[in-house]
């Protein structure tokens, strides 16, 4: 007997509906669409495909009964990574959690949006629909910066000089980096970059800094359940730029989501390291998450403002900053998710309390990350700014 879909379920299929009505895809087959990618997972087994396969290829014909079922306006494949990632959180953190109605959608925000189901005191937690491709060849550009080891693995840069002379002289990182921050921006989908083929080196770095990030994100969820944040404060969400996607969105105080960002972190090291000694890309992974969010932040409102992110850089501030806009009073602190240099200086603080003797590893490669990442940047900016003068104009999800 099919167990009927609960309230908060029935919403978010709701939601999920108005959206792709709004975005002219209501007429999508999305189990013609699943269908047409079981066949391509089949044909990928039997020319001996490299990529995931086993219980994850599984998963994906066959969920797992306790996954609820996607809606008709959602991604399978999303859904099927979303639900995936929740196994491997849980698995990794003590519990029990009751898992949250966890969903995907266009947000125009790479941060969860919590929204609250409509005369209950449920909710539900979208991610960004495109955050999984976005991740992806985000964390493949900045693979394409950093040095090989002497292994012929990826090692981390220690001086910033040397990480500038690294990423000027990586052609390809730079190209790759403009590519899908571009597409994202101005289409609202990473998959308009071209398409490319890298080694397995930047495939291998890229992989295993996308598996720290994604289950940063989801972590941080269940950090607000482990903690058992409650918010009575409700703001209004509007997506698409379109006054008929109005919804109510519940916003945590942003010592709340510090809290959570500790449990999301944790998340991240448990899932990527092994018995033997923890991960490097972990912690890596979390922060290069809150860095992607920052490029982006940075490009939309260079885009709509003609100026950068206001408070964008860690490197302009100092620990105690950090401890001051992290003791500040909560009701002031509604409404948006810290800055992320905040939220990085806060994971580093709890790196450093929690592995004392190998901390220093961990911050320098942190700090040759951020790096990167900012000289990436800044060889970017300009290109936004040629555009907004141009005339052109980001994706609606951005509005």
């Amino acid at each position: 007997m099919t167990k009927e879909p609960s309230r908060a379920l029935r919403f978010l299929w709701d939601v999920q509906a108005e959206v792709a009505t709004a975005r002219g895809k209501r007429g999508f087959d999305a189990e013609r669409a699943a269908s047409l990618m079981h066949v391509a997972v089949d044909k990928m087994n039997l020319e001996g495909f490299p990529g995931p396969r086993g219980d994850v290829l599984d998963r994906f014909r066959n969920p797992p009964a306790h996954w609820p079922p996607a809606g008709p306006h959602e991604d399978r494949g999303i859904h099927q990574l979303i639900h995936s990632l929740a196994d491997t959180v849980e698995e990794h953190l003590t519990g029990p959690f009751a898992r949250p109605v966890l969903g995907s959608l266009a947000t125009g925000e790479i941060n969860a949006v919590t929204l609250r189901v409509p005369g209950s005191s449920e909710h539900i937690v979208l991610f960004e629909d495109e955050l999984p491709t976005y991740l992806l060849l985000f964390s493949k550009a900045v693979a394409y910066a950093l040095p090989k080891a002497g292994d012929g693995q990826t090692a981390f840069a220690r001086s910033q000089d040397r990480v500038r002379d690294i990423v000027e002289n990586s052609p390809e990182a730079l190209l790759r980096f403009r590519e899908v921050v571009l597409a994202y921006l101005l289409h609202g989908s990473p998959n308009r970059a071209p398409q490319y083929f890298a080694p397995s080196r930047i495939n291998h770095t890229a992989v295993h800094l996308l598996h720290a990030m994604e289950c940063f994100v989801l972590g941080h969820e269940y950090g607000h359940i482990a903690a058992g944040h409650l918010s009575e404060k409700v703001g209004r969400r509007r997506l698409l730029g379109d006054e008929d996607l109005e919804f109510d969105e519940v916003e945590w105080s942003w010592q709340q989501e510090l809290v959570a960002d500790q449990l999301g972190w944790r998340a991240a090291l448990l899932t990527t390291s092994s018995e033997e000694e923890p991960s490097l890309y972990g912690h890596i992974g979390a922060e290069l998450f809150l860095l992607a969010c920052e490029v982006l932040e940075n490009a939309r409102n260079l885009f709509t403002t003609g100026a950068e992110a206001p408070d964008a850089s860690a490197g302009t501030h100092t620990h105690a900053d950090a401890d001051a806009d992290a003791d500040a009073d909560a009701d002031e602190r509604n409404g948006s998710h810290p800055p992320a240099w905040l939220r990085r200086e806060m994971l580093r603080e709890t790196l450093t309390n929690t592995f004392t003797e190998d901390s220093d590893l961990y911050v320098e490669a942190a700090q040759s990350i951020e790096e990167t990442v900012a000289v990436l940047w800044e060889h970017t900016a300009p290109l936004v700014e040629e555009l907004r003068r141009t005339g052109h104009t980001p994706d609606a999800r951005w509005t």
